[in-house]
């Protein structure tokens, strides 16, 4: 017995509608939204978090792209220079993640924003917004791992994966692991995790460091469950792998730091009416009571 395999990767035939990039956009307007939420609770203008959310989502989008022909396309590439700027032909998650990170270090810095608060908020939306997006790998199943023989595995038509497995015969099914459902289910936590997080007064950019720390256990073991040949190593490790430990060890940094220098950013009912997500130093004293 295992997971059957559903495929919905278009409504109305050929043609028709992608759910995949339904689901995708979906997930990009409700981490926006999470953050918009997160926001106002820090006094932050809600034109302001939108303004932030839209230009993440662009960064994200390009640097998907860019960091998927770099890392997994890279000779396709070099035969067709164009596939660079299609922007939808393969997108990798931790190319979004960099372009988030670098899109949100601009703006705070430009806007003179607070970068860590801010960075908390970002980490509330990806988290949401990944969440969604893999509800959209789950219904296509374009993640396929390694076989196994466990329940949980889903039996791939071999049509379906045949450049993983070409010597299998036609007509089988294959039982796979289903990189997109494991994640999946296991970012339903930290969803949750990340609600808990930003509602208790922790220093800003803890709820960041711990998210990204926390995703970062859940990604690293699953990628041993990717075949190479559709996810190539570099020294052993995949480049979604080699991510990881950039970003538990710029995770544990940041802690390291605002353990001995971050604060506690005050709420929307401390600021006097003052705009909230403002560097110290450019904030009004927090009001007491």
């Amino acid at each position: 017995m295992a997971i059957p395999y559903v495929s919905v990767n278009s409504w109305g035939g050929s043609g028709g509608i992608q759910p995949y990039g339904i689901i995708v956009f979906l997930g990009l307007i409700a981490g926006g939204y999470a953050m918009v939420r997160a926001g106002k609770r820090f006094g932050i203008a809600v034109a302001d978090t939108v303004g932030l959310a839209g230009i993440l989502a662009g960064a994200a989008v390009v640097t998907s792209h860019l960091f998927d022909v770099a890392f997994y396309q890279w000779h396709d590439g070099a035969r067709d220079p164009a596939l660079w700027i299609r922007m939808f032909v393969g997108n990798s998650l931790f190319g979004a993640l960099l372009g988030v990170a670098i899109a949100l270090h601009l703006w705070a810095r430009v806007r003179r924003l607070d970068l860590a608060l801010h960075a908390d908020l970002a980490a509330v939306g990806c988290i949401v917004a990944m969440t969604i997006g893999r509800i959209g790998c789950t219904l296509v199943h374009d993640h396929p791992g390694t076989p196994t023989d466990a329940p949980i595995g889903v039996d791939y038509p071999i049509e379906v994966v045949r450049y993983l497995y070409p010597e299998q015969p036609p007509g089988t099914t294959i039982r796979l692991h289903d990189l997109g459902l494991y994640e999946l289910a296991l970012l339903l936590p930290l969803v949750a995790a990340a609600f808990v997080l930003i509602r208790r007064r922790l220093r800003a950019g803890m709820t960041a460091a711990i998210l990204a720390i926390a995703y970062a256990c859940v990604r690293f073991p699953l990628d041993f469950l990717r075949g190479p040949s559709n996810d190539p190593r570099h020294a052993g490790l995949t480049a979604a792998q080699w991510g990881c430990l950039v970003m538990v060890a710029v995770a544990i940094l940041a802690i390291r730091r605002l353990r001995s220098a971050g604060a506690i950013a005050p709420l929307a009912s401390e600021l006097g009416g003052a705009p909230g997500g403002r560097r110290r130093g450019e904030l009004p004293p927090a009001r007491t009571t």
